[in-house]
């Protein structure tokens, strides 16, 4: 209490700010309870989202069945806006239908969103065929592609090899934008295994997906070998993406061997029109 009426008569600044989140983190460890109490009772809200902030991963290590409570009947959106994700993800490691009956539940609809996406997020690396049915006949069709994208986004952290797998296998009753979700799966794929990538990526057919597939590959090896991020670049379909992608190898290939990048471009299957400003890369040193 003394520690806590020291903070609260602080000037405004970040020594404020750290203390006021660290006696929000150590309330959390002994009473969530009164750890979200304090919360409530201060004036600002950048304060009540930095404390809510660092008492996040100590709510989610509390008992589940309290926190989860304590954080469905408050009243500030903001609480349910900072925790409810975080418990959720906690929550459906183990039990994936309280968590999401759970998530479901929550009143404020940001939250409610993005619960349901960490959820999701955990059970469909178990479950994809149960998840992606769930998404099909619950989710409203209007935000089905931002939830599935969600739960890609976590999948191909864990296990990007089998979610790139999914992504071809979506039931036909789901409105998703698939291009968001193929480049955060090549993303997380190329990262963990650029060579098993690289085999999904060139398996693919000719479509939007496979060109932005393909970009997301030039952007990481640009820079390391800026040769096959040429020959990449080289088989998009899509006319800027492509140029963009050729431009980019070409520019990272000059500085590490100009001689063979000019000839490479000279000696690509590629359009005049094409070519005309790559070989303009090397006539004006830009």
């Amino acid at each position: 209490e003394r520690a806590v009426d020291f903070v609260l008569n602080m000037r405004a600044g970040n020594a404020r700010m750290n203390s006021l989140g660290a006696i929000g983190r150590k309330l959390a460890e002994n009473d969530p309870a009164e750890a979200l109490a304090f919360v409530d009772s201060l004036p600002y809200e950048d304060e009540r989202r930095r404390v809510l902030s660092n008492m996040n991963w100590t709510l989610r290590q509390q008992s589940i069945e309290v926190s989860s409570r304590l954080v469905a009947e408050n009243r500030d959106p903001m609480v349910q806006q900072q925790l409810a994700s975080g418990i959720a993800e906690e929550w459906s490691k183990y039990d994936v239908a309280g968590a999401l009956a759970w998530s479901e539940s929550l009143s404020d609809e940001q939250a409610r969103k993005s619960a349901v996406g960490n959820v999701l997020g955990n059970w469909i690396e178990s479950d994809p065929v149960a998840t992606l049915r769930y998404i099909e006949t619950n989710i409203d069709p209007e935000v089905q592609s931002s939830v599935l994208q969600s739960a890609f986004n976590s999948w191909s952290r864990s296990d990007p090899q089998e979610a790139a797998s999914w992504l071809s296998r979506l039931p036909e009753g789901i409105d998703a934008r698939l291009e968001p979700m193929y480049r955060s799966v090549a993303n997380a794929y190329i990262q963990h295994d650029p060579m098993a990538a690289s085999e999904w990526i060139s398996g693919l057919s000719e479509s939007p997906e496979r060109d932005l597939s393909i970009e997301t590959l030039v952007n990481n090896i640009a820079n390391t070998d800026p040769e096959a991020g040429f020959m990449w670049a080289s088989a998009m379909g899509n006319g800027n993406r492509r140029n963009n992608s050729l431009r980019r190898s070409v520019l990272a290939w000059k500085k590490l061997d100009e001689q063979a990048a000019y000839q490479a471009v000279i000696d690509a299957r590629i359009d005049a029109e094409e070519k005309a400003p790559l070989l303009k890369i090397f006539e004006d040193g830009s």
